[in-house]
């Protein structure tokens, strides 16, 4: 299979290594301006300036689009025009209606576009959404994700780090909120792009809500909390047994002391597994896969976080 890979910044870097991992896999060109690139792929890959010109690479059987969020909807229009499938990094775009214009293109010219969720994709959430049982129904959410860095001028905060939060509730809730609001806390001034903290409440149907913490300025850390009326699912990726149950849990914080591990086997990362699914599905010609309508309705939520318009009703 033929594929090319748009963008070489700091994750279209782990893709192109992911992809090179992948048996029967042939990442035939890359389209970046980065002087390194060429240290990067293999002697055949054919390496273009202009993402224009990838496009219309002979044969090519899927694009991969790992750019700044803002170029997201001009490079995927064109590649779903020439019916070729495509992988968007999140967010899909930055406002809902570029998203859901190309979900009706996508749709129209009957081609794959997939929006690239990795926490979603990762086998420990997969374990959870498993589990969910063990907790009786869901009462509330809890998520934090933080890190120093990475900064970048090309997609805030809120955006770069809720699609990955929203994304999570949203596939556990199976629904979109009643309501939605979003709080910077902190920010630091900088020269290099948006440094800053935020706090996201989502309000569901039967009093269920869900508040996530967000910061590129905080010590790293990803834990995702499920509460139930039988107690309460942690999901802590850099905790060395990330998943547990903790029998009889009710509080909306993170418990201190460890609960009944839940053994997961599949090892794999989580971008090794959003490609395989994007392959998988131009094997089988998976039109409107869920990762689409999850990607409009992420680019929905923030859209109306960013212009303030929180209540959804």
């Amino acid at each position: 299979m033929k594929i090319g890979l748009i963008g070489l910044g700091r994750w279209g870097k782990k893709i192109l290594n992911t992809i090179l991992k992948i048996e029967n896999i042939e990442l035939s060109c890359v389209a970046s301006r980065n002087k390194e690139t060429i240290k990067l792929i293999k002697n055949d890959c054919r390496i273009y300036e202009n993402w224009n010109d990838l496009i219309n690479h002979p044969n090519l059987q899927g694009i991969i689009i790992a750019t700044p969020p803002r170029t997201h909807y001009q490079i995927a229009k064109i590649s779903i025009l020439k019916t070729i499938p495509v992988l968007i990094e999140k967010p899909l775009t930055l406002n809902l209606k570029e998203a859901i214009h190309l979900k009706n293109l996508a749709i129209k010219m009957n081609t794959i576009l997939m929006t690239e969720f990795t926490q979603v994709f990762n086998p420990k959430f997969t374990e959870l959404v498993k589990s969910i049982e063990l907790i009786n129904g869901i009462k509330s959410i809890i998520t934090e994700a933080g890190n120093y860095g990475p900064v970048r001028k090309d997609a805030p905060v809120l955006w770069d780090w809720g699609s990955h939060e929203l994304s999570i509730i949203l596939s556990l809730m199976k629904s979109k909120p009643k309501l939605i609001s979003a709080q910077r806390i902190m920010e630091e001034k900088n020269n290099l792009g948006d440094k800053s903290s935020w706090n996201i409440i989502c309000d569901f149907e039967n009093n269920i809500s869900s508040f996530s913490s967000i910061s590129n300025i905080s010590t790293k850390k990803r834990r995702l909390g499920v509460i139930g009326n039988n107690g309460m699912l942690v999901l802590d990726d850099y905790h060395k047994y990330p998943l547990q149950f903790h029998k009889g849990w009710a509080s909306k914080i993170f418990p201190t002391k460890d609960g009944t591990r839940i053994n997961i086997t599949n090892k794999n990362e989580p971008l090794l597994e959003a490609l395989l699914e994007f392959f998988t599905s131009i094997r089988t010609n998976q039109l409107n896969h869920w990762s689409l309508d999850l990607g409009v309705n992420v680019t929905d939520l923030l859209d109306k976080c960013s212009n303030k318009n929180l209540d959804l009703n």
